[in-house]
């Protein structure tokens, strides 16, 4: 039999045995031997095929018939320490190639040791911490502890891939490998990356960065590889997100002196170029330091002097034109927005000009139909402008808004989040410049209005504007979104000056609207009543909702009249809802 019919033997019988856990059990053991550990000479290229092959089976199966699986230590046993085994099976000549590969193409992805490193956390995430924490810390500790530096490095790795299917369960554990980490973090080379990864999924799933693990990794952004430099910055963003901002604070200055320099490794060495792929990631980096920092980075940049930090990033928007330079510039632009507003306005004015313009020349060159990203940064970029140059930033929205109006009116099959953040950037050019945004209203308004050159709300935009959110409340089946309709409905009422400026077709309009969803409402109530079978959490979750827009519906009717008679309306349909949350609380009552 050769081994491909081995395999596919193997995949019928134990499909065959799936209702017979004994048999199962007993079956496992035939599969040990294709992809057991270390001690094994690397397989020839079929056999590496079949290996996967068996694996691949043996991961999907996990996923597919996980609460089955949980029961069979024998199979968990297996997989997991198989899978710990194969990740030590680095050839040498793999590691020269993956320190000096482009993450994005590297050549090393497919090999044997990624293979059982991905299926690795497959197995974790569909199998859960319970299952998979014994036997792999059975076999971890030892990993970290052996002289074989291809076992330490499969020892760190598992870390960090069983970290997100076993964290909940797992915390001790991790917290414990963190002083492993930090040392490995001073190793070389392709040990040290994975040192790296495993602390950022600890930082990730614990909530916590030691102060050692810092002290470790600010080297680490020295190394003489590329490669480790940019695991060194990926690292950073989830110590970032993991760590208090006092924590980060004493590391800060040297951290972004680090990024810097691998921004601009020429300043301080003319002969070194820096690779693509690390500028890419050291960009997003300091857009997350920054983010992170908060207003400690204005006090920073006194000390690492702003001048020397803008104009890097205004150097790659100028000059990576090339597609692949695609992504490097639009996180250039991320990086200087944010950079903007930690700076403020007076910091900022001496560059803004300059980046707008850039950002102009950018809007206006030819579209690249391969470039997906370019359109979502702009809008976000012009938006960190304007909070940057506050009531500065309206000369420049007559080239804002054409974009804005142009993904706000893209199709249905459009991107919705293009969309999303169209209405969110109007937003935040309304809220920063408040009445100088006024002039603008009819470019943003999603219906054409006639021209006009005041900075005054028109009656006819007053009335289009309301019109459309009743239409909205008529229509709508979402309790939630139709709380944030009648939200909006009084918030917007009240701008105009209150009722008293209200049409008297739009009242009446409105309340149509509202006879009509209160029937609604009161149907879904009763008919819900009469089927208490189903699902009592969905039940309350529906009714919560129902209730927050009941809520918002009797604010815009107080506001109307105090006394309207909608309000009795309003308090008959809320005591039709089942008030499961009540029941709960009499049960446990009765119960105790």
């Amino acid at each position: 039999m050769s081994d491909s019919d081995y395999v596919r033997a193997c995949y019928y019988y134990i499909r065959h045995q799936l209702s017979h856990p004994a048999a199962f059990t007993c079956s496992l053991l035939v599969l040990d031997v294709p992809i057991s550990g270390a001690k094994h000479e690397h397989p020839t290229g079929e056999d590496d095929e079949v290996r996967k092959t068996a694996l691949e089976f043996m991961t999907t199966l996990s996923e597919s018939k996980p609460g089955m699986l949980r029961s069979e230590p024998a199979w968990v046993e297996i997989v997991v320490r198989g899978c710990l085994e194969g990740m030590g099976e680095i050839p040498e000549d793999d590691t020269e190639a993956w320190l000096e590969a482009d993450p994005a193409e590297d050549p090393t992805d497919d090999s044997y040791p990624h293979t059982y490193e991905h299926s690795l956390d497959r197995i974790a995430c569909a199998l859960g911490g319970q299952a998979v924490l014994p036997p792999a810390f059975t076999f971890i500790p030892a990993m970290l502890a052996s002289h074989d530096w291809r076992l330490r490095y499969a020892g760190l790795m598992a870390i960090a891939s069983i970290a997100e299917g076993t964290s909940k369960v797992m915390q001790g554990e991790l917290t414990s490998s963190y002083p492993r980490s930090a040392t490995h973090i001073r190793a070389c080379g392709t040990l040290r990356a994975s040192a790296l990864d495993s602390s950022a999924q600890i930082s990730s799933r614990t909530g916590k960065v030691p102060r050692p693990i810092f002290a470790a990794l600010i080297p680490a952004l020295e190394a003489p590889e590329a490669r480790v430099h940019a695991h060194a910055a990926a690292a950073l963003i989830n110590f970032c997100e993991g760590v208090e901002r006092d924590t980060l604070i004493p590391y800060l200055d040297s951290i972004v002196e680090q990024l810097l320099k691998l921004l601009n490794p020429a300043a301080t060495d003319a002969s070194k170029q820096p690779k693509r792929y690390v500028q890419e990631q050291v960009i997003t980096t300091l857009a997350m330091v920054v983010d992170a920092s908060e207003a400690t980075f204005v006090k920073l940049c006194s000390f690492l002097r702003y001048a020397s930090i803008m104009p890097l990033l205004l150097n790659v928007m100028q000059n990576a034109n090339g597609p692949e330079y695609r992504k490097l510039r639009v996180k250039a632009m991320e990086c200087a927005g944010l950079i903007a507003i930690a700076v403020g306005r007076d910091v900022f004015r001496p560059d803004s000009r300059t980046f707008v313009e850039l950002l102009m020349r950018i809007e206006n060159s030819p579209a690249d139909p391969n470039d997906t990203m370019l359109s979502h940064f702009l809008i976000a970029t012009w938006a960190k402008v304007c909070q940057a140059l506050g009531e500065e930033f309206e000369p420049y929205l007559p080239v804002v808004m054409p974009r804005s109006s142009a993904s706000r009116a893209r199709k249905p099959t459009s991107r919705y989040e293009t969309k999303c953040q169209a209405f969110e950037m109007l937003l935040i050019h309304a809220s920063t410049l408040n009445a100088r945004f006024g002039p603008h209203v009819a470019q943003a308004h999603p219906r054409p209005l006639p021209s006009r050159t005041s900075g005054t709300l028109t009656q006819q935009m007053v009335t289009t504007t309301f019109s459309q959110i009743i239409n909205c409340i008529r229509t709508e089946s979402d309790a939630s979104f139709l709380a944030s309709l009648f939200k909006c409905f009084l918030h917007s009422m009240l701008v105009i000056g209150g009722p008293q400026a209200f049409a008297p077709e739009l009242h009446a309009g409105l309340l149509e609207v509202t006879k009509r969803q209160l029937q609604s409402l009161a149907d879904k109530r009763k008919a819900r009543a009469a089927h208490l079978a189903e699902d009592k959490e969905e039940a309350m979750l529906v009714e919560e909702m129902e209730d927050f827009a009941l809520e918002e519906m009797a604010k815009v009717l107080r506001t109307l009249d105090p006394n309207h008679p909608l309000l009795i309306a309003v308090s008959s349909v809320r005591e039709l809802g089942l008030h499961l949350s009540e029941w709960d609380g009499e049960d446990e009552g009765t119960a105790s």
